[in-house]
């Protein structure tokens, strides 16, 4: 901690001391600050700065407290529809100190002497004017929420233009939030606090464009979530935003999203797929305490889809019973029509799957729209850069090379021939299984006999001009690398993975 001084020549010193560190912050990380190098730059002896601070931190928190107390001094000056303004503009004035704190990772320490402040300055309201003293309550964490996002987002929006923003916006993405607080009360603070400030500017402009705001299932209150705090603190956010709209007559969509996943989010955070999709990418451990645990779950595309079609009017309406989203045309919440249903397990399975394709060639099953689908694009995502290349296995012989490229369990397997020059491969022919070849490099023919028939079709191919052709079952079949100087490079596409316990294949020259 620090020690308050009154006398002229300490805090001087003080003074001093606390510009050297501003000074040394631009220079070296604040780890590298030491307690030699500030003396030095203030021009004091070691003596004088143990006697104002036991620490270097503490010369961050005299100011951060210098900064407060400025700002407790000014806050019952300002009316209640120019708090958010105020927020933004009693900070800017302070910007390089802010961008300092966030460069040496000591936002915190400003969050934190900041949340204090409501003890404070609460006892100056009488129980007879309860709604300033609520409206106060807000402003104060409100503005903490705001330290924390404006810090987050890089102090890059001056006052002016956030205070534009809800002057001239036509519409309203609010996705801000707390979900990982170190104290239960911040929930409170970030999804109570600021959404009140954003709706209070609103407010003073007299816009009334459309608002969105970003809820929560666990705002249900129901089931596993009847007391949690981040629920409550989002249910707080819904009643605040339709009581806006039931006083100045605005559109307000509240979202109650379930579990949201998709392509980068933060995995060992608040997200499940995430962290699994991550460690199961990079070969780390993953824990599942149980697997028969249900989620519901909506992936970020369709997310974006729903919210680009809210701008132009086109959003879903439902009510929910319990924790189930009911779609309703007239119904009181907003909902992503779009959400599959599944287990923990049937997630690591998946992911465990895809894991394996590398090795197996075996591409899942993914249909149009499914989770699967979605889920195997998420899980690319967190792909190292190593895994991004893999090898496979060419089948090499004085002929070329045939490799394996893709198997599925239901449509198939795609390979690649390579033929030398003069050589003729196949020469066999299959009783179900059939198959395309398509050349993509050299010139070929290919021949088919159907078995019994001495009838040979004939069918000449380039990578000039790619096509497709058949092999027939009961055809047998060859292709012939009609080049002497060059390799000829064919796709082939058979309907199911060859099996090596019923090949399907039987040897007969066609000609």
């Amino acid at each position: 901690m620090y020690t308050v001084q009154k006398n002229p020549a300490a805090v001087r010193s003080q003074e001093l001391i606390c510009r050297a560190v501003c000074a040394l912050m631009t220079e070296l990380p604040f780890d590298e600050i030491t307690v030699t190098r500030i003396c030095q730059e203030a021009g004091v002896r070691r003596k004088t700065f143990y006697r104002n601070f036991e620490e270097k931190e503490d010369v961050i928190l005299l100011m951060i407290d210098f900064l407060r107390a400025e700002y407790e001094r000014e806050l019952p000056r300002v009316p209640p529809e120019q708090s958010a303004f105020f927020h933004f503009s009693f900070l800017s004035r302070h910007m390089d100190f802010l961008i300092l704190l966030q460069t040496a990772g000591q936002t915190p320490l400003l969050t934190g002497r900041f949340s204090e402040l409501q003890p404070r300055v609460m006892p100056r309201w009488s129980d007879d004017d309860r709604e300033n003293a609520y409206r106060t309550a807000v402003v104060v964490a409100g503005t903490e929420a705001v330290i924390r996002l404006w810090a987050a987002w890089g102090f890059r929006e001056t006052p002016e233009e956030l205070d534009a923003y809800c002057a001239d916006c036509d519409f309203v993405f609010n996705l801000a939030g707390v979900n990982r607080p170190q104290d239960p009360e911040e929930f409170m603070k970030g999804n109570f606090g600021f959404a009140s400030t954003l709706l209070d500017t609103l407010k003073k402009h007299g816009n009334k464009c459309p608002v969105m705001l970003s809820s929560s299932i666990q705002a249900t209150l129901v089931g596993r979530y009847a007391d949690g705090e981040y629920g409550r603190s989002k249910k707080a956010g819904e009643e605040l935003f339709f009581d806006y709209a039931a006083q100045t007559g605005a559109k307000v969509l509240v979202y109650r999203f379930p579990n949201l996943f998709g392509k980068w989010c933060r995995p060992n955070y608040n997200s499940a797929v995430a962290t699994f999709c991550n460690n199961i990418a990079n070969d780390l451990p993953i824990q599942v305490n149980d697997r028969s645990t249900q989620m519901e779950l909506v992936y970020i595309d369709d997310l974006v889809d729903e919210l680009i079609g809210a701008l132009a009017g086109g959003e879903h309406h439902c009510e929910f019973d319990g924790v189930e989203t009911v779609l309703k045309a007239d119904g009181r919440y907003c909902a992503v029509p779009v959400s599959h249903h599944t287990t923990l397990g049937e997630i690591v399975d998946l992911l465990e799957s895809f894991a394996s394709q590398p090795q197996t060639l075996l591409m899942p099953q993914i249909p149009e729209g499914s989770f699967a689908k979605k889920l195997y694009s998420t899980y690319l995502s967190y792909l190292p850069k190593e895994k991004v290349k893999f090898p496979l296995k060419m089948n090499v012989d004085d002929r070329g090379s045939f490799t394996e490229l893709l198997k599925t369990a239901s449509c198939g397997q795609f390979s690649v021939n390579i033929s030398k020059p003069g050589i003729t491969k196949g020469q066999h022919w299959h009783h179900t299984k059939w198959e395309f070849f398509m050349v993509v490099a050299g010139k070929g023919l290919i021949q088919l006999r159907r078995i019994g028939s001495d009838e040979v079709l004939d069918f000449e191919v380039s990578g000039e001009k790619i096509e497709a052709v058949q092999m027939l079952p009961g055809y047998t079949h060859n292709i012939i690398n009609l080049s002497d100087t060059e390799d000829l490079v064919t796709l082939m596409w058979a309907n199911e993975p060859f099996d090596p316990s019923r090949p399907d294949t039987y040897y007969e020259p066609v000609e």
